[in-house]
């Protein structure tokens, strides 16, 4: 099973997948939070990609295991505040990312 979930905070929004599968090896680890490890792990290219492009966007990942097994995946962005106005002189407070 896998689960989304959305937090706003004061100057954050973040986004957490979290699985309940067997987690990360210790390596895949090292290597998603992006420290230097002994060899490379083939089967994470992917959540490599999901990195960079949420540090082209500004924001921050982190991978880590859940205590009761599983996986997570915490993407953090930095959110700027823009009041929208429509046509028919309603407004929202409108959140963007860097």
């Amino acid at each position: 099973m896998t689960r989304l979930g959305l937090r706003e905070e004061k100057r954050f929004c973040r986004i957490l997948f979290v699985d309940n599968g067997i987690g990360y090896s210790d390596e895949m680890l090292r290597q998603l939070n992006g420290r230097k490890s002994r060899q490379p792990v083939q089967n994470i290219r992917g959540l490599g990609i999901v990195s960079r492009i949420v540090q082209a966007h500004g924001g921050q990942t982190v991978f880590g295991n859940g205590a009761q097994g599983g996986s997570f995946c915490e993407m953090r962005f930095r959110k700027r505040s823009k009041k929208v106005s429509y046509r028919d002189n309603t407004s929202l407070q409108h959140y963007t990312i860097d």
